[in-house]
């Protein structure tokens, strides 16, 4: 039988994140055609040709960039809307109240992983400033309170460039309302003129009732003036719950005439205690503190209703993105429905309609929560999802990523984190950041847990794309100290704009117990010398499926004896790649398996305590 391989000591700068390689990697078809027993879709019919030129001389005034055209677009927008179940109304006035200090609020002090609040926390988010004498300021947005009764408090806090974060808006709900946990979602919209408006949307419940609501703050980051509200969908009863909103705007292409879209999750029971499932819609077409909103009437084009009297939580996000006619487009997922082998894709034109089942993404192993992200920029297809997958549907749960760059047509899936376990390091709840039209810099944070006997997080997992246009990760990094701080099972992930374009994550205790906000930066030689490696690693092989070689790196922090080998399904051994003394540094090999049938196979590095297992694909 035949076993090649080759260990090339790698001799280049290292980073703290772990040198660039692809991981898992092969095209994935968009299903078009999904088993309906669950869920159905139902397209929006296309625009007449009356609507479809008022919509391109909507987006003429967009591509202009031309405030003083402002009024013209909105009479284009009436009409079109009248046409197309779209209704315009103010925002709604919320019972609660605002305040705001002038960018000299209490400090909080944060170094590698301090305390922001310490506290019942309930959500959060963040986003960066991206233009302007303040590019790269941080903006962090939580919810506190407790679990018995409302008047939750939202609080809004800027970096000022010396570690220290700066209270400076917030609201708070009324007696009878509470924010619902997990959920909350930022963006800033930076205008040419120097306006900078700050969103955070949020779903809030209010006690002893089933109602789940989704609603706003706004500041104005330079007059500090700020305001809250709540959406009110055409025809929302209290029988129906809004939660899982998310938002983004075009503000990668458009920073005249910017606008937000709002996705969220919906569900309503109805007669017989059936539930119906589906996801909403609106944007903000004049971003200001005290914003109009432009509601789709009907749910998207995916929706499910339900005869097992069964509530479930939906997972809903969305991105904005130019097509291959260059044509502003928004894209949904959807997941955790009852067929949760799948992520499903809605596109829509930017304002809602023309909205379209677009496919799905997934095999036949389960998916857990899914995220999206689109860097946007003119003639940017570009469009990651990252998503949890239980390998073979054996417990072994993994983090996958699916890119797209050409607007969904064509689909690639690489594991970020396919640690190789069905009890331990299973990672859950990712989140994803990348810039306006860095369609190369991706970041993602997830929990990682153990699941013996239930599911409990241990630490905070942080991983970055590689610099290339492919779907290519580094290796995750921990970012908290495992089993000391338990987090929950959320984070978020942001940036700092400083010179080094560092990565901000935040996350929760165990129980929502207190706020963290983790400052990491990659940091390499200044002398521009090899530096040895700080931890252990093994890193995911590519090409993955393989035909018959792949190549994979691993790291060593000490000398020490290390072995590498090979393993089938069944836990036998196959081939033994490294079996001996070796000093510190970082090696690649390439493994030839020509000998080797077709099937899964594990390698695991072992040295001194470290011990490491992966899982690769031979397929001939």
């Amino acid at each position: 039988m035949k076993y090649l391989f080759t260990i090339t000591l790698i001799t280049t700068c290292a980073l703290t994140l772990s040198s660039a390689q692809e991981k898992y990697s092969s095209p994935v078809k968009v299903n078009k055609n999904p088993d309906q027993t669950f869920t159905t879709f139902q397209n929006d019919q296309p625009l007449s040709l009356k609507d479809q030129l008022l919509f391109n001389k909507i987006i003429e005034i967009k591509n202009s960039g031309e405030i003083s055209r402002q009024s013209e677009m909105n009479d284009l927008l009436k009409e079109f809307n009248q046409h197309n179940g779209l209704i315009e109304k103010p925002a709604e006035n919320y019972d609660g109240s605002v305040f705001t200090y002038p960018g000299n609020g209490s400090n909080k002090i944060v170094s590698q992983t301090d305390f922001i609040y310490n506290g019942l926390v309930k959500s959060f988010g963040t986003a960066t400033e991206q233009t302007g004498t303040d590019k790269g300021r941080a903006w962090i947005v939580y919810t506190h309170g407790n679990f018995s009764s409302g008047g939750d408090t939202l609080e809004i806090y800027s970096t000022d460039g010396s570690g220290n974060y700066i209270l400076r808006a917030g609201a708070i709900l009324s007696a009878n309302d509470y924010f619902y946990g997990g959920n909350l979602d930022v963006e800033i919209v930076e205008k040419l003129s120097g306006d900078k408006i700050l969103y955070a949307f949020f779903t809030y419940a209010t006690i002893n009732t089933a109602i789940r609501r989704i609603g706003g703050v706004a500041l104005d980051i330079n007059s500090g003036s700020v305001s809250i509200f709540y959406l009110q969908w055409p025809g929302q009863t209290n029988n129906e719950k809004y939660y899982n909103v998310h938002i983004t705007s075009d503000n990668s292409v458009d920073s005249s005439l910017t606008w937000i879209y709002i996705a969220c999750s919906m569900d309503s029971i109805g007669t017989g205690g059936n539930w119906f499932y589906g996801q909403k819609f609106a944007y903000i077409a004049q971003t200001t503190v005290t914003p109009t909103f432009t509601y789709r009437a009907d749910v998207l084009p995916v929706y499910w209703q339900s005869g097992d009297h069964y509530n479930r939580n939906l997972f809903t996000d969305i991105a904005y993105f130019r097509d291959g006619s260059n044509t502003p487009s928004l894209i949904f997922t959807y997941s955790n429905i009852p067929d949760s082998t799948k992520i499903w894709l809605t596109k829509s034109y930017f304002t809602g309609n023309n909205a379209a089942f677009l496919g799905t993404l997934g095999s036949s192993y389960h998916i857990s929560n899914s995220a999206v992200v689109a860097p946007g920029g003119t003639g940017n297809q570009h469009i990651m999802i990252v998503s949890t997958q239980n390998w073979q549907n054996s417990g072994d749960w993994d983090l996958i990523s699916y890119k797209t760059i050409d607007g969904g047509a064509t689909w690639s899936e690489v594991f970020i984190d396919s640690y190789s376990s069905t009890t331990t390091n299973l990672p859950s709840w990712p989140d994803i950041y990348v810039k306006w039209k860095d369609r190369n810099n991706y970041r993602v944070s997830y929990s990682l847990g153990t699941d013996n006997p239930v599911w409990l997080p241990d630490s905070v997992m942080y991983v970055e794309s590689v610099a290339s246009p492919n779907n290519q990760w580094e290796n995750p990094v921990r970012i908290s100290t495992p089993n000391v701080f338990q987090p929950d099972f959320n984070s978020k992930v942001g940036f700092l704009g400083n010179s080094a374009d560092d990565c901000l994550v935040l996350w929760s205790d165990i129980n929502f117990g207190g706020l963290y906000a983790t400052y990491c930066a990659a940091t390499s030689d200044v002398n521009g010398e090899q530096q040895l490696p700080q931890n252990y690693s093994l890193s995911n092989n590519y090409p993955n499926p393989f035909n018959p070689s792949t190549d994979f790196e691993f790291r060593i922090a000490e000398p020490g004896f290390v072995t590498i080998k090979i393993y089938d399904v069944l836990g036998n051994e196959v081939a033994s790649l490294v079996n001996e003394e070796k000093p510190a540094g970082s090696y690649k090999i390439t493994f030839d398996a020509s000998g080797l049938s077709s099937g899964v196979y594990y390698y695991r590095l072992t040295s001194g305590s470290f011990i490491e297992t992966r899982k690769m694909v031979l397929m001939k």
